[in-house]
């Protein structure tokens, strides 16, 4: 408000203010009871387990024995065909028949987070998933599956960024998510996953599990990696888990 010097406020201009505090107030009161609200409805133990079905405790174990001289070997590879350089990768980690064997069904956990292009860098390049499908098959692989429960529409995600056809033109299956593949699980020890749904289902059969993850910077956990994008296998409001972000990584791991 401006003032009139030698003048005092008006009557009206005293009211505004007083109107103004009270709106302020009125608002301030609202947002606090629509927060309250939410600490209300956030169930830290997800969603109820659906009647009927067996709830798990863990979702197997994929791990291979340490190969001989590659514990704790990374491969980088630099350069810019994409198919080249996984070659190149999984070779200098002893060949991708070093993890995938003749008969082996392998599930390829993508990032298909987002319904965008892959030249965003959001999600798993399609080249990448073509190149390690290929690989498996070569190695004898049976079957390979491709899967994520993504945050957008799954079939826009996976058209959009290009898995989707990567997958077909590679022979590998493509798995959405379905009701039917989720199943409750509680970790034990676990103080997040307990009675969580996770996507149990694209996994029976499977006798390997790659996770392609493309490399981002995540605002909670500083980078998004392996660990992270196992995020894609848990259904529910899973976003509750960025209150602790490293803890339901711990979870995953």
């Amino acid at each position: 408000m401006k003032e009139v010097p030698g003048k005092e406020p008006s009557a009206a201009a005293d009211l505004t203010r007083r109107d103004f505090l009270k709106r302020l107030g009125v608002a301030s009161a609202a947002a606090l009871a629509a927060g309250g609200l939410g600490l209300a409805l956030y169930d830290p133990k997800g969603p109820a387990p659906v009647q009927g079905q067996k709830t798990l405790s863990s979702l197997g174990d994929f791990g291979l024995p340490a190969l001989a001289g590659t514990a704790g070997k990374m491969a980088i590879v630099r350069g810019r065909d994409r198919k080249v350089m996984v070659a190149r990768g999984v070779m200098a980690l002893g060949g991708m028949g070093a993890f995938v064997h003749p008969g082996d069904r392998v599930l390829l956990k993508v990032n298909a987070a987002f319904a965008t292009p892959a030249s965003l860098g959001a999600t798993t390049h399609p080249e990448v998933l073509a190149a390690v499908a290929g690989l498996c098959y070569q190695a004898g692989a049976a079957q390979v599956l491709v899967t994520d429960n993504p945050i957008n529409n799954p079939e826009s995600c996976f058209a959009i960024s290009g898995l989707a056809e990567a997958a077909t033109a590679a022979g590998a299956r493509l798995i959405t998510p379905q009701a039917r593949l989720f199943s409750p699980l509680s970790l034990p020890g676990g103080k997040l996953l307990v009675n969580w749904p996770v996507m149990a289902g694209v996994l029976q059969g499977v006798t390997k599990v790659m996770v392609l993850s493309p490399v981002k910077d995540h605002q909670r956990a500083g980078a998004s990696l392996t660990l992270k994008n196992l995020y894609g296998f848990l259904g529910g409001r899973r976003n509750v888990f960025h209150q602790d972000i490293n803890g339901i990584i711990t979870e995953l791991g």
